[in-house]
């Protein structure tokens, strides 16, 4: 605060004596004034005729008022599933007079647990610390915490690793975010084989119809409220013709024998027939 020098009144000048100027100092006048009421103290009073006056000085009242200061909380995001632990610094501060300062500010947000569902939540700024803040009517403006959607990171197996074609296959997705909620879509390829619940991050498919050869399985995710849709890699599933039924290979035998020895079994038994008779005449 600066004095021009005219901010007084003078009372019993007589006509034609005046006072034009007076020295005006206060403590509450420099700019590390604190909030209060300080003396203006007038001196050295100027014009025409003072000489001929006893002059008497009165202080005047300079009041230093609290100074407004607004503290805002900066924006921000995060991805659904991570936490943030604020440090204090993520603030503007607006209205500082110099010298003085705004160090740290406390500030929380429901957002900010790894729990809070993907939106937008305030963060709420509050008891500043730092230097001369004792002389300032703070104000405090929220700011937003904005949660966005996580990639998942999930792969797909098969148990067991290769099977026998007719053989029951189980398909297993497994996410990495147990959070995860919705349907896993199990594909052979372009082919949709069928789907599978996801219940604590792991979703499954059992299957008996696929093909002799190799298959690409993958799964497939729409996504939810709080991670993106994404496919898993392709896993290679094998599928083999499995070994021949026993009694399928006997039949085969049978009839191999048949078609090269048919015709010989009746000799062979007659000749039997007669060694044995001649072995009883013998005896």
């Amino acid at each position: 605060m600066t004095f021009a020098g005219t901010e007084f009144a003078a009372a019993g000048l007589k006509t034609g004596d005046s006072v034009t100027i007076v020295t005006l100092t206060s403590a509450g006048a420099d700019a590390p004034a604190s909030i209060g009421s300080y003396d203006i103290v007038p001196s050295d009073a100027l014009g025409s005729g003072l000489a001929n006056y006893s002059t008497t000085y009165v202080n005047g009242t300079v009041t230093v008022r609290a100074r407004a200061l607004t503290i805002t909380a900066n924006s921000g995001s995060k991805t659904y599933g991570d936490t943030v632990a604020f440090a204090g610094t993520e603030f503007t501060a607006v209205g500082l007079a110099a010298g003085d300062s705004v160090d740290s500010v406390i500030m929380n947000s429901p957002g900010a647990g790894a729990a809070a569902a993907t939106g937008t939540y305030s963060i709420l700024p509050g008891t500043a610390l730092g230097s001369g803040l004792g002389n300032y009517t703070i104000i405090y403006v929220e700011g937003n915490l904005t949660v966005t959607k996580a990639t998942i990171d999930w792969r797909v197996t098969s148990s067991p690793e290769k099977s026998v074609k007719g053989r029951p296959v189980t398909l297993t997705a497994v996410v990495s975010h147990t959070g995860a909620t919705g349907t896993v879509t199990f594909m052979d390829g372009s082919m949709v084989l069928g789907t599978g619940i996801l219940s604590d991050g792991v979703a499954t498919y059992r299957t008996s119809a696929l093909s002799v050869g190799d298959h690409n399985i993958t799964a497939s995710y729409d996504g939810d409220g709080n991670f993106y849709g994404s496919t898993t890699p392709a896993h290679v599933h094998t599928v083999d013709s499995g070994p021949v039924a026993l009694w399928w290979l006997i039949a085969i035998i049978t009839a191999v024998f048949l078609v090269f020895f048919g015709p010989f079994v009746p000799l062979i038994l007659l000749r039997r027939r007669r060694r044995k008779q001649e072995a009883e005449e013998r005896s």
